[in-house]
């Protein structure tokens, strides 16, 4: 038998997209590892996906990672 993870890292975990999804994952069993950058900075799950230490430390032992951290506002995007 195997024995396989099933821990997920979700970026942007507290978005419009990212919240229900994690309530979903965990539902079906899934240990989630929810990472945004709206977390307080001293939250453990704080995370920029720019940051790769603390993002490489938030992927061990993850099986997969659903990836929506990303710029909400279109105009800062176009800006930018």
């Amino acid at each position: 038998e195997l024995n396989q993870s099933k821990r997920i890292l979700v970026t942007g975990a507290l978005g419009l997209i990212g919240t229900p999804l994690c309530k979903l994952l965990m539902e079906r069993g899934f240990e989630v590892i929810p990472y945004d950058k709206r977390f307080p900075k001293a939250h453990e799950n704080y995370g920029d996906v720019l940051d790769q230490k603390r993002l490489a430390l938030a992927l061990a032992g993850c099986v997969g990672v659903v990836h929506l951290a990303g710029i909400s506002r279109v105009i800062h995007g176009q800006r930018d």
